[in-house]
């Protein structure tokens, strides 16, 4: 599974939700792809992100003020779910 994790280096909510996503795939196989919006504004817009931080699995997205571990846990077990059905 891949997941793309839209932010921004001055975001201080981007980087504890960098750190809780780190901690959630450190033993797994999963794999995360960072985008910097700054420089890619316009494709990420094309892409469906409306906020930052903001994770993306398929078509899904997953955004907010605060994503903490819970809810990124959540997230990407849904996913998983959602792919073996």
């Amino acid at each position: 599974m891949t997941i793309t994790f839209y932010r921004t280096a001055l975001c201080p909510r981007c980087f504890l939700a960098k750190r809780a996503l780190d901690k959630i795939v450190a033993d797994t196989d999963i794999t995360v792809e960072t985008v910097e919006i700054a420089t890619t504004a316009v494709s990420s817009w094309r892409n469906g992100i409306r906020m930052i931080p903001a994770l993306k699995i398929g078509d899904e997205i997953l955004s907010g003020v605060l994503l903490d571990e819970q809810r990124i846990r959540r997230f990407i077990d849904q996913q998983k779910e959602d792919a073996s059905a």
